[in-house]
């Protein structure tokens, strides 16, 4: 496949995910580190921090990257997955690559991706793992001082597990992706402990007692120094990204001071000049529209897609809209606890309007649950709520949303933050912004 345009350089990138009929892809570090040792280690031209976790680990990989580049370093952010573009997973600072410049580094890349596919002890590197090298190229290009690198999926076997950071951040630990790393914390535990590295500083806000004995244990194996984050008194107040955020903005600023580098003391000030008006796409994100007809409509955006972020989310709405019922526009990833959410939601529902998602994510296409099978759900935990099928995320929108002859005031969209990303699209799209 040539690579002339960025949309090739998508389709290229897509054609590495797996696909119905092929083998499940093996988990293990292998390719990568073939393919980063091929074009050069760029992972070793940077410092970074290695944010893992359950919940959280996006915002506080934002946070981490916000307080650096307003302390004035040039900072590399890694993140996954993308809401609206594939661009959005390596930014430097604050900024998303642009089109040319991801174009030209995948068609770089490309012939190394395809070595390493020959090479029999291997096979070809996955979507996932050619973006992370791609995104540290990019920062090594960049002359990054200081990579935030966020873990995609547990920690152990995750591509991102190539680095070794100044510090490694677990967020908290919950149950998510079961299927794949266990169906209990402390299996799942067990494994985002794998980004422990020797000699490292650890933070973390975990809270289960079993938990921090598995991250106590890896820490004293590894020599590592841990801080465990028990309050955050002098976190600044986050108002665009809710009073739950606090935690997560606690994990980076401690991560921050942790760095053994001297001159990365920042100052208190520079803090909280980052923090105060920072927006996370997708996080509580409240959308103020040209295109919406409806005056006092309130509509949040917020990518929640385990029971943990539903709680959290659940908690900031009813702080932030005080006895408000919400219809939400619902879609769950296949294997996600859509029961748990959903029970989670009802008591501020008023109205669900379930959907689906079409987008391409790192394991594969249409990887939605079906509006009916959540239907089936709902009625199970309440029968009484109001609930509508809607076939794709646009129709529900362009139904709810932007007819002028609906009624509906307070909107949700959460669930997947695939979803999110294409409602997203879609508002931004008819707003020209």
């Amino acid at each position: 496949m040539q690579i002339y345009s960025y949309s090739s350089a998508i389709r290229y990138l897509e054609s590495l995910i797996p696909g119905k009929g092929r083998k499940e892809r093996v988990y293990t570090l292998d390719r990568i580190w073939r393919l980063l040792e091929l074009i050069g280690n760029p992972q070793n031209s940077f410092k970074s921090i290695h944010v893992g976790g359950t919940s959280g680990k996006g915002s506080t990989a934002y946070m981490a990257a916000a307080i650096l580049e307003e302390a004035g370093y040039r900072v590399g952010l890694h993140i996954s997955p993308h809401l609206e573009k594939i661009n959005e997973r390596m930014q430097f600072n604050g900024k998303s690559i642009p089109d040319k410049h991801f174009s030209v580094l995948v068609q770089w890349i490309k012939p190394y991706v395809e070595r390493v596919g020959r090479e029999s002890d291997f096979e070809k590197p996955s979507y996932f793992e050619v973006l992370v090298a791609l995104s540290f190229e990019y920062f090594k290009r960049k002359k990054a001082d200081i990579a935030v690198v966020e873990v995609g999926l547990g920690g152990a076997l995750d591509a991102t597990n190539v680095i070794k950071p100044e510090v490694a951040i677990i967020t908290n630990v919950d149950l998510d992706h079961t299927e794949i790393l266990g169906n209990t914390i402390e299996k799942i535990a067990q494994d985002k402990v794998g980004i422990i590295k020797e000699r490292i500083e650890v933070i973390t806000a975990a809270r289960q007692k079993s938990v921090l004995e598995i991250i106590k244990k890896r820490c004293k194996e590894k020599n590592a120094r841990l801080t465990i984050i028990k309050k955050h008194p002098n976190v600044p107040p986050l108002r665009p990204l809710g009073e739950h955020q606090k935690v997560n903005a606690a994990c980076a600023i401690e991560a921050i001071k942790r760095i053994k580098e001297k001159r990365l003391k920042i100052k208190e000030e520079r803090v909280k000049k980052a923090l105060i008006n920072l927006t996370i796409p997708g996080r509580l994100e409240l959308v103020r529209s040209l295109i919406l007809n409806h005056k006092s409509l309130i509509l949040i955006l917020d990518g929640a897609h385990n029971p943990a972020k539903m709680k959290s989310l659940v908690a900031a709405l009813k702080k932030l809209y005080v006895k408000k019922k919400f219809t939400f526009v619902f879609a769950a990833k296949k294997g996600k606890d859509a029961e748990a959410m959903l029970r989670l939601l009802v008591p501020i529902a008023e109205k669900f309007i379930f959907t689906g998602f079409g987008a391409t994510t790192d394991f594969g296409k249409n990887q939605s649950m079906s509006p009916e099978e959540l239907v089936k759900i709902l009625k199970k935990i309440n029968p009484k709520i109001s609930a509508e099928i809607k076939k794709t995320s646009k129709s529900a929108i362009i139904s709810l949303i932007l007819n002028p002859l609906s009624s509906i005031h307070n909107v949700c969209v959460t669930g997947s933050l695939y979803l999110v990303g294409e409602v997203r699209t879609l508002i931004c799209q008819k707003n020209k912004v």
